[in-house]
């Protein structure tokens, strides 16, 4: 289980979310140190590939390597900031 529960509407208010999750874009927050994943929406959960959003919230991110590894060199990592968007390739069927 992450650290705190965060609901649906703690997430989906965040205006870094709010109008992402509105185009149904496929959302996924992840615990600093990039393994466990915090909250998801439905598309988020698909994408990591697990079957809906309660399997995912709580569990491992299971990134690849070179996914970490990818976000990790970003400039100032971990605390990147809410103004920078990182975006990471990522293969379908990562389980």
């Amino acid at each position: 289980m992450p650290p705190e529960n965060y609901s649906f509407l703690d997430v989906a208010v965040l205006d870094a979310v709010r109008q992402r999750f509105a185009a149904g874009d496929a959302l996924a927050i992840l615990s600093a140190d990039l393994e466990q994943v915090i909250w998801a929406n439905g598309p988020g959960a698909a994408v990591f590939g697990y079957p809906d959003i309660e399997a995912i919230i709580g569990a491992s991110a299971r990134l690849p390597l070179v996914a970490r590894r990818q976000i990790m060199a970003t400039s100032g990592f971990p605390d990147i900031g809410s103004d920078r968007a990182v975006t990471v390739r990522l293969a379908t069927g990562m389980v």
